[in-house]
């Protein structure tokens, strides 16, 4: 479509990723059950995971806020039974 705009390969995407982890994490510490049963939400939390990890994991890794904020969405993912956050929790265990 028209206008719009693909940020998976954009510098200033990847520049963004650690705030919005940040963010993130913020906001789903307060969140409930009924917000956690939004559609797909569980896919896209772990589609920026993973983005986040691949392009800066050097940031997550370096920076104890992103760090945390990073480990704590990836918990709650897997404390919901996401199988996919748990084989990320592997992919980031086996890499430190």
């Amino acid at each position: 479509m028209a206008g719009d705009t693909d940020l998976s390969n954009d510098a200033g995407a990847d520049r963004l990723l650690c705030t919005g982890i940040r963010g993130l994490h913020d906001a789903l510490r307060d969140s409930d059950a009924r917000q956690w049963g939004e559609r797909d939400l569980d896919e896209c939390l772990i589609r920026v995971l993973h983005a986040c990890w691949e392009r800066q994991r050097d940031a997550v890794v370096a920076d104890q806020d992103v760090r945390s904020a990073f480990l704590g969405v990836l918990t709650m993912l897997a404390s919901q039974g996401s199988h996919a956050a748990t084989a990320l929790q592997e992919q980031v265990l086996r890499s430190s």
